[in-house]
């Protein structure tokens, strides 16, 4: 099949009625293919897409998922867990005791400064007090992993808390502490749980970014931090695929395609 330049060239010259009515011929009949055959491996893309989608369960995403139009169209990089962060944190920018901790407002937060006093926890979730509803709300016997302390945490260094105590407030204590590479607890029944940022004293920090993620999968790490979701939102990448896939669909029916 010739391609469309050639045709333009075997148009302009041609010399003879004949020959130009053939030469326009056969120029529409090689577009037509080429439209055919665009609309074919985008409507296949489409529906390829839309079959892994359908796999979709609340935020359950796709892994490297490639689809061709033509040439290579998109290569997708879907989330293959369940990844929500069900932290909602409320924390401005606030500075304790020698260390100021930023909200950049994206839910996570840079460290600077060294802590003059041991006693410095960063509370990034809303304090309730008596209204238990207000902390975290877990499913009694689920495994959560908390995330989001980068590299060097540790017990005399900084750290990621999740810490639990009763409707009454009464006996908190730490569940989980994240020095870089995660914690998963259980949640138990009668709690209220928070998350705190804890720089220990004497620890020089310089521009570090916390990212706390209290999320169900279990293997997530710092790298795959994704903002506030809540539960049963579909997460970030998979709703870009829908739209991707909604762009094609609008493309092709400009074509005067369907799909």
């Amino acid at each position: 099949m010739a391609s469309i330049i050639e045709n333009l060239q075997a148009i302009l010259s041609a010399r003879y009625g004949r020959d130009v009515r053939n030469a326009i011929h056969d120029s529409i009949s090689d577009l037509n293919e080429i439209a055919n055959t665009a609309q074919t491996s985008a409507k296949a893309y489409y529906e390829g897409t839309q079959a892994l989608a359908q796999t979709v369960s609340g935020n359950v995403g796709i892994d490297d998922s490639t689809a061709t139009l033509g040439t290579t169209y998109s290569s997708h990089k879907i989330e293959d867990k369940t990844r929500t962060n069900l932290l909602n944190p409320t924390l401005g920018t606030t500075t304790i005791n020698g260390v100021t901790c930023t909200n950049n407002g994206d839910g996570t937060y840079t460290l600077n400064g060294t802590a003059t006093n041991d006693q410095i926890f960063f509370r990034v979730t809303p304090w309730g007090g008596d209204n238990y509803n207000s902390e975290i709300e877990l499913e009694t016997g689920k495994t959560y992993k908390v995330v989001g302390c980068p590299n060097g945490g540790g017990s005399s260094t900084y750290r990621v808390t999740i810490t639990r105590s009763s409707r009454d407030n009464v006996g908190r204590s730490a569940v989980a502490h994240d020095y870089g590479d995660g914690k998963t607890f259980v949640a138990e029944e009668g709690y209220r749980y928070e998350c705190y940022i804890h720089p220990s004293i004497n620890t020089p920090i310089n521009n570090l970014v916390f990212k706390p993620m209290l999320t169900t999968d279990l293997s997530a790490t710092y790298d795959d931090f994704v903002q506030y979701s809540g539960s049963g939102e579909l997460n970030q990448n998979v709703a870009e695929m829908y739209k991707e896939i909604q762009a094609i669909k609008d493309a092709i029916t400009e074509l005067g395609g369907t799909v």
